[in-house]
């Protein structure tokens, strides 16, 4: 989620940076009022740290529907190699394929709304850069579709915004060997640009 965390930051301190790369971002969050009316009520009737082991599938089973692998060990979304995908469900801080509180859902969902729309937007430092990359089929960017939305709020309200989507590939673009180095060689020209 570093991409979303990304956004909220640049929001609140962008202006201390020269530039910024957001990697496998969206745009609107499905069913993002509910979900957080939802929650409040779970966190309101003292059940905060509680943890439904259904809830990631209600939040976040939307992104498995074009994984032909189907849903195994649950975070499919991020790569479609095998090896990236165990790595990093062994992984104990990778929370995707544990259960997750009330109030850790809460708050996505609350950091999701913060970072949506126009509104957002107006509150990224206008001259501030940004590098806005994924791949086309990643699930989270909504294959595109999510990722565009998001550099269109931000070309809208007047920011310097290149995006650039890679075809074929899902939410860990830097995972996959065969483009890694582009991926990486676009950021380093991406930031040369600026400094």
């Amino acid at each position: 989620m570093g991409s979303f965390i990304a956004r909220q930051y640049i929001a609140r301190y962008g202006s201390d940076l020269t530039a910024v790369t957001l990697c496998g971002t969206t745009g609107e969050w499905p069913n993002l009022a509910e979900n957080i009316a939802y929650l409040k009520d779970l966190v309101e009737k003292g059940q905060p740290y509680d943890a439904d082991p259904t809830l990631g599938a209600k939040f976040m089973g939307w992104m498995f529907a074009r994984c032909k692998e189907g849903v195994k060990l649950g975070n499919e979304w991020i790569c479609d190699d095998p090896y990236v995908q165990i790595d990093h469900a062994k992984d104990p801080f990778d929370a995707f394929t544990k259960t997750t509180s009330n109030r850790s859902w809460l708050y996505f969902n609350q950091m999701m709304e913060d970072i949506t729309g126009i509104e957002w937007a107006k509150k990224v430092p206008v001259e501030l850069p940004i590098y806005n990359i994924a791949g086309d089929q990643d699930p989270v960017g909504q294959y595109g579709t999510g990722v565009y939305q998001t550099s269109n709020w931000l070309s809208d309200t007047g920011h310097d915004v290149t995006t650039v989507l890679y075809t074929g590939y899902r939410h860990e673009i830097h995972n996959y060997d065969d483009i890694k180095f582009d991926v990486e060689g676009g950021i380093i020209q991406f930031f040369d640009s600026y400094l």
